[in-house]
């Protein structure tokens, strides 16, 4: 009898604690709404590889069923890491223990008469761990590259990160929040599994594969940037144009290098 009088306030005091806890809520794509004309949707046209990298929008989210642009209507985060409000120290959290959800099946439109193209779909990067992490990007975007399967089944970049940005920031991603990011959609007959590849400071993520559409022209890289490419060992490029990945081009490093030494600069008409 005494030892069930010792269990019965420990059990109480456990059930009190679980009642206590924050209920933790799985992460969903929320439902956008936005308003757009359906005849603006016009996908991106790419012939090689392109330089891009997702664009931020809307900061940061708490995990939500709906993001209604038409009544928040959320501008994009750039924020020097200099400044103090909402923003923390970068030695002060780590950038480890985010997840990426891809939602291509979604359509969003943005409007960039330079562009060429409309059509974007929504990537969230997600912090379901019980601790604060950090987002690290450049201007208005965040570096990712696009990946996909050719015919053979490899993976190989169709995009290699943006390099023209000026100023960085850094930004919270408390427990259950989102930020969500936009990448292109591309016109293409050639149906594939695509993923992302995204640097957050020192770490590289990969997302699950997915499926979408591209135009295979896109796994070759511009005829004009090989002379550029010709003074970069292609260890550094693949860290740092294409994040870890390696050009298709580039499979076979002793032509590839070959390739690139036989290359005509578009400024001089010379090789390199």
């Amino acid at each position: 009898m005494r030892v069930l009088i010792l269990i019965f306030p420990c059990l109480l005091c456990l059930t009190c604690a679980k009642l206590t806890e924050p209920i933790k809520q799985a992460f969903v794509p929320p439902v956008i709404v936005l308003d757009q004309e359906l005849d603006s949707l016009r996908k991106f046209e790419a012939q090689s590889i392109v330089q891009n990298s997702a664009f931020l929008i809307g900061g940061v989210f708490p995990f939500t069923d709906t993001i209604n642009f038409l009544t928040g209507k959320p501008q994009p985060v750039v924020v020097p890491f200099q400044e103090p409000n909402g923003y923390i120290s970068h030695d002060s959290l780590p950038g480890d223990g985010l997840e990426i959800f891809p939602d291509y099946s979604n359509d969003v439109y943005r409007d960039r008469s330079f562009d060429r193209g409309t059509l974007h779909y929504p990537i969230y990067v997600v912090n379901q761990s019980p601790n604060p992490k950090i987002l690290h990007g450049s201007d208005v975007y965040v570096n990712t590259i696009q990946e996909a399967q050719d015919s053979s089944g490899r993976w190989f970049p169709i995009e290699s990160k943006i390099f023209w940005t000026c100023s960085s920031w850094r930004i919270q991603l408390d427990p259950q929040h989102f930020a969500m990011l936009l990448l292109p959609k591309y016109t293409g007959k050639f149906r594939t599994n695509l993923r992302v590849r995204l640097r957050n400071g020192e770490q590289i993520y990969v997302s699950k594969a997915y499926k979408g559409w591209i135009n295979p022209q896109q796994f070759k890289l511009h005829k004009n940037s090989y002379p550029y490419l010709n003074w970069t060992p292609l260890i550094e490029l693949s860290k740092e144009a294409f994040l870890g990945s390696v050009p298709k081009e580039a499979k076979n490093e002793e032509e590839f290098k070959l390739k690139l030494q036989k290359s005509i600069s578009p400024i001089t008409g010379m090789t390199p």
